[in-house]
């Protein structure tokens, strides 16, 4: 992912050394014009704005994603270049309608990490997803710090290089049948437990995602299968109810079983390893281990959270495509 040593700017300031493109309204002329006080998020944040808009143009790219959840006039962005599409990543749904009455591009993208890196790398795979970036180039990043709401920080990311295994992991879906979008919301599911655990304790899960055939053929039974029972459509990862019951059974050993059009097969389930196995991944825990196994024998992916950190770790094929890290 992206080095923070990559950062490019944290002002406006480029503007003066020779750029003469148009850039958002200075927060001065909507002061003017009874606008937001000059302290407020809402206008100190456009400096970082019109940062990345020039930066996205010198990188001949069209693309910039603001990671905020600042609630920012629409009339700030009357004069932005036609040439320069704004994507917002925000963890408050209610401002993607907010946005969209402006004719401004908004996701889901939840906000909670313990570095503004985290949430960029995973702010540009749910716009990839969504069809919003492009699979190589340039994307800049306006993001915050962790914890923090005003955006200050211009990030320049390389598609191409720094994306490489989630590119992987998108075609690989779509091949097996797969769909991105349930990946990216058994993500979220794991992103909440990692933070929150189960009722402030530290829980550690494995979710299996894809192949649920080969994927049980080479697991067994802990104990009772909570799913059990239950119609398909009762127990499919689109209804809220369902997810919540995933935060609830990532307290039982074992990993849980999602098979391809998002419905819940099983929870309980012993992954199992060969005795004479050699570890394909050293340095990591067993959890870890067994979701790089069983996504290298079968067409599955494995969704990791460790206990320890609340680290969410996504698989593919035997490997570790990205690390996310929640803040608890």
């Amino acid at each position: 992912m992206a080095d923070p040593d990559r950062q490019v700017s944290h002002t406006s300031s480029a503007a003066a050394q020779g750029d003469e493109t148009p850039h958002l309204p200075r927060s001065h002329d909507r002061v003017a014009h009874g606008g937001t006080p000059a302290h407020s998020p809402a206008v100190t944040g456009i400096a970082a704005l019109d940062a990345g808009i020039y930066f996205a143009r010198q990188r001949g790219g069209h693309e910039v994603l603001v990671l905020s959840d600042v609630r920012y006039p629409l009339e700030a962005f009357a004069g932005l270049p036609k040439d320069i599409q704004l994507i917002f990543g925000v963890a408050d749904e209610e401002l993607i309608p907010y946005y969209s009455q402006g004719g401004i591009l908004a996701i889901l993208s939840p906000g909670h990490f313990s570095s503004a890196i985290s949430r960029v790398q995973y702010a540009i795979f749910r716009a990839r997803a969504a069809g919003l970036l492009p699979h190589s180039g340039h994307v800049i990043c306006v993001s915050a710090p962790a914890g923090a709401t005003e955006p200050n920080a211009v990030i320049d990311v390389d598609l191409s290089k720094e994306f490489e295994e989630a590119s992987r992991v998108e075609r690989y879906l779509s091949e097996r049948g797969g769909r991105i979008d349930i990946l990216t919301t058994l993500l979220d599911v794991a992103i909440e437990i990692g933070m929150y655990g189960f009722e402030g304790k530290p829980v550690g899960t494995i979710l299996v995602y894809g192949d649920e055939t080969r994927v049980l053929k080479r697991s067994r039974q802990l104990t009772f299968n909570p799913y059990r029972g239950y119609a398909p459509n009762a127990r499919n990862v689109s209804l809220m109810p369902v997810r919540e019951s995933i935060k609830i059974f990532a307290r039982m050993d074992g990993a849980i079983v999602i098979q391809a059009d998002g419905t819940v097969v099983a929870a309980g389930r012993y992954l199992l390893v060969p005795p004479s196995e050699t570890p394909i991944l050293r340095g990591r825990g067993t959890r870890h281990q067994a979701a790089a196994n069983i996504t290298r024998d079968t067409r599955a992916l494995a969704i990791v959270v460790s206990e320890t950190g609340g680290r969410v770790t996504l698989f593919s094929k035997g490997k570790a495509v990205f690390d996310l890290t929640p803040r608890r």
